[in-house]
Order: structure tokens, then sequence, then C-alpha cells
């Protein structure tokens, strides 16, 4: 169901009957557009329910009360961000954004060589770009680990007790992490994916829902040099056998079950579905104990939570800037 602005602050017109609770829709404003573009406000039944009988809408511990921000935009007025807002910003102005640009465009070498000396590089380079068409390699001569610029360029400043991950799933289960937590889990789970033998430039393929196991996985990955192909959660197991054997991957971490507009979607059952047709497979990784009684797999299953070491860290290793970081799959309608 479509709910117009006026639908949102007078309640007319809302049939909500026969839909679960989570189940993602989305609200257009009045004339189908919100200041600067054609984008729409997804929210779900369960949400759109209180918007319309024009109670506050709080979306978690902490979070702000939305309907007036959502009555604006109905009405096509822009909402004012709070003052000092784009103070904080790297880039806090449009004249500023100009300027950088334009000094970019007058040596654009220079714009890129200044812009990586904002990471950290556990050796430097002497070569900006070497380009022989159609090939371009950037930095040669340095290394780097983008885990480690992630993660370990916080934790000895203010940012290490800081929030970098805040979840909340759509049935309303929440989880957090500082910094400093995500690199202890991090850095252990990358010394479990190295303790099965898993080396620098091989590849695992992460098939999960939306939530902080499949971040963990993947900074882990980073951190030791193995490649990560992340495959949506909603792909079929064909899809999923695809891009396993495009990759040559040797583990999949996928979690039993996960879910997706109300529903437990099977992550493991496409996993075994499509396993048989995936010979480089060594190892497969499951967040949730699954249910083996209708699977006859011969791939050992190893439980998430039994398998990190959290006794042990794995410092982030030194990559050249060119090693592969992860495989993306672009949509059909993005090219």
């Amino acid at each position: 169901p479509h709910l117009t602005g006026e639908t949102i602050r007078q309640g007319r017109h809302l049939n909500l009957q026969g839909l679960q609770p989570h189940r993602q829709i989305q609200i257009p404003t009045v004339q189908g557009r919100i200041q600067g573009g054609g984008h729409r406000l997804k929210t779900t039944v369960q949400q759109a329910a209180v918007l319309a009988s024009g109670l506050p809408l709080q979306l978690g511990p902490g979070a702000p009360r939305l309907v007036p921000q959502l009555a604006q935009l109905a009405e096509g007025r822009p909402v004012v961000q709070p003052a000092g807002l784009s103070s904080k910003a790297n880039i806090s102005s449009f004249p500023q954004y100009d300027e950088l640009r334009n000094k970019a465009n007058s040596n654009i070498l220079n714009h890129w060589n200044e812009q990586a000396m904002n990471l950290h590089w556990f050796t430097p380079w002497d070569t900006i770009l070497n380009w022989n068409y159609p090939t371009a390699q950037w930095f040669t001569e340095g290394t780097i680990n983008a885990s480690y610029n992630c993660l370990d360029i916080h934790l000895q400043t203010a940012n290490r007790n800081k929030k970098a991950i805040v979840w909340e799933r759509e049935d309303g289960i929440t989880a957090s992490f500082t910094y400093a937590e995500l690199h202890e889990r991090v850095s252990a789970f990358a010394y479990s994916l190295q303790s099965l033998g898993i080396t620098k430039g091989e590849t695992i393929t992460i098939y999960m829902g939306m939530n902080p196991e499949a971040i963990i996985a993947m900074l882990a990955c980073a951190r030791i040099g193995v490649v990560h192909n992340v495959v949506f959660g909603g792909f079929s197991s064909d899809a999923l056998k695809d891009r396993i054997n495009d990759s040559q991957s040797v583990c999949v971490i996928t979690q039993s079950t996960t879910k997706r507009r109300g529903n437990d979607v099977a992550l493991f059952d496409a996993v075994c579905n499509a396993l048989p047709f995936c010979p480089t497979i060594r190892h497969i990784i499951c967040k949730q104990k699954p249910n083996l009684s209708t699977h006859d797999i011969t791939i050992p299953i190893i439980d998430w939570d039994e398998f990190i070491h959290h006794e042990h860290q794995l410092e982030a290793i030194p990559l050249p800037s060119e090693h592969p970081l992860f495989y993306l799959y672009t949509s059909g309608s993005t090219g």
C-alpha cells in the first residue's frame, strides 16, 4: 500500500488488514517527491499504523521522534538540520566542496595523493599512478590494510569507546559494538579463519542477513588478505552457486535463517542446495545451530560461536595497495 502525506497527517484511507507488522512499505509525499529527488520514505506496516494514528513514532532506543519531519516532507518543506551539524563534516558547505573540486581538477594526481595520506599506510609509496592503458595501478610501493583503517586507528583515541555499530533487526532485537569491542571480535575471528589454513589471496563467500556478524566477517577477511565475496541473502541457491564458483571460494560463512520483511529466510538450506555444485568449498561456518537432519553434507559445519578464539588477537597484515579486497556483483539495473 502507498500512503499519501494527507493520510499520514489525518489517518484517513489506511487499510493494513492482513499485512504482516514488519512488512516494508513506502510512504510517498503529497506530490510523490522529496525535495531534491524522487525518493520515497521506507517504513513498515506497524510503523505506518502508528503514524496514521497521529502518535509519535519511536524507532529504537534513543532514536528521534520522526512525525514532525515526515509531516514537513509530506508538505514539500525541507527538514532543517540542527545548528552546528554541518560544521562537524569534512566538507561543511557547497563553497568548500567547489574549492576542493576545482583544486582536484587542476592537479588530479596531487589531489589523490593528498587524499591517500589521510589513511594509515605501513609503508609509503613513491609512485602515485602507474598508467598503462587499460591498466591503472595506484600507490604501488605502499602497503595498507582496510581493516586496520576501519578499527585499529581508533584504539588510541577517544573513539575507542564510541559506538561503531548500532544495529536493530526488524523484529526489535538490538545489538551495539564500540570500536574496541568490534576490534576484539574481528581480530579473534581473523585468527580463527587463519587457523583453518585459509591464506592470503583465497576467497570466502559471505551469505548472511544484514547483521553485525556479516561486518565482522568482512573485516576479518580484510585483516588477513582474504578476499570476501558478499552474496545478498535474498538470492537463490543457483545465484549463490554461480558466485561461489566464479570466485573459487574455499569457505562459506552463513547463518541458519535471517529475517527479511517479516519472514524467516533459510540461508543454510540454500547453501546446502548449492554445495554439490561447488567443488572448491572446504569449510562452512554457520551462525545459529542449523538443522542437519534433512541434509546430507560431508563438509563439517563449524558453529560460529564455538569457532571464535576470543583469547587470541591477530594483527592486521600489511598488503600491497593493489591487493584485491572484495568481489562485488552489480545488479542488472545498474549496468
